[in-house]
């Protein structure tokens, strides 16, 4: 089986942001989150675009945390994605807090829905797939760098407990393990980039 990773593997949404003080999940003000698309995995860039002007944001660095000009309100200059991997939609939260209607452009990693397959027999048990396709995204993000440790955690989870479950099933079915280790599977795809 071939996975490929190229650019192919990266979508581009615009988001509008929302220069109130609502507030959202998490006690999150509208002004300082954005929400992602339903298929997003991992962030690949953000720009702040008005008019032709493009300006790159970057990931917050950890020990920037505590400067007290992060928590004004102002044009947008770093980022951290808030909820990746759980129930609700992942976020963008956007430092300093947005002080008008701004556009971002985002270029996410995408989520395969399904795997399909091409001419091959899936020999593999049910919900083998979302492993599979865990094991890939993660694998992106380390040839790319890990701009966001929870991204990669998030995946790290979803992949974990697939897992489990799989081997959960196949203890229960009269204690036959007919799956393969799922990290020497994962392991033995070959990725290329377009």
């Amino acid at each position: 089986m071939l996975v490929e990773a190229g650019t192919a593997d990266a979508a581009i949404t615009t988001i509008a942001t929302t220069p109130t003080d609502a507030v959202q999940t998490g006690g999150y003000l509208a002004r300082e989150v954005v929400t992602l698309p339903t298929d997003f995995l991992g962030v690949k860039s953000v720009f702040l675009v008005q008019g032709t002007r493009r300006t790159q944001l970057s990931r917050l660095a950890e020990s920037d945390r505590n400067l007290d000009y992060l928590y004004q309100n102002g044009m947008p200059r770093w980022y951290e994605v808030l909820d990746a991997g759980q129930a609700t939609a992942a976020r963008l939260r956007l430092w300093p807090r947005v002080d008008s209607a701004y556009s971002l452009e985002v270029s996410y990693y995408s989520e395969a829905p399904t795997l399909t397959l091409v001419g091959d027999l899936w020999e593999y048990p049910s919900g083998a797939e979302d492993v599979v396709i865990a094991q890939v995204a993660m694998r992106i993000l380390e040839r790319d760098g890990i701009p966001e440790p929870n991204q990669y955690s998030a995946l790290q989870l979803r992949y974990d407990n697939a897992r489990s479950a799989i081997l959960r099933n196949t203890k229960r079915n009269a204690g036959v393990r007919t799956m393969r280790n799922t990290r020497d599977i994962a392991r033995s795809y070959r990725r290329t980039t377009t």
